[in-house]
């Protein structure tokens, strides 16, 4: 997956704000509605070539393929604004949600461990810093 002619290919890590407020609020199945919602929209924002998975809990990762670092983050906040528009409907309730991103770009394949450190720093920072936000490492 990884370029061999110098393209730009990048991790992104995307963390629900607050998702255990909202387990603990409504309960898991509330919880699994709404990770199902945003793996959907998450999916429908990746374009062709690019893979995102479920990363754990209530994370994500995406590997875009290829991109510039300035189209990215916006990729990225296309992403978080449309998590943060959707209103998301259990069982007669309507909850927000907002999503931390952290991306790095990533030059080769031996550098996709230091890659995926960088974006867990950038959203760790983004976490730290208010959240509901992209941030690059």
């Amino acid at each position: 997956m990884f370029p061999v002619n110098g393209t730009c290919s990048a991790v992104a890590i995307i963390d629900l704000d607050d998702f255990k407020k909202i387990n603990d609020t409504y309960g898991h199945a509330c919880g699994d509605h709404v990770l199902k919602e945003v793996s959907r929209l998450v999916a429908d924002r990746t374009r062709q070539g690019d893979i995102a998975c479920r990363w754990g809990g209530e994370e994500f990762l995406v590997f875009y393929s290829s991109a510039d670092e300035a189209s990215l983050s916006e990729i990225a906040n296309r992403i978080r604004q449309t998590v943060a528009d959707h209103m998301y409907l259990f069982e007669g309730h309507y909850l927000t949600v907002t999503v931390t991103i952290g991306f790095s770009p990533c030059r080769n394949i031996s550098d996709f461990a230091a890659c995926l450190n960088r974006a867990d720093d950038a959203l760790y920072y983004g976490k730290k810093k208010g959240k509901n936000q992209v941030v690059q490492g």
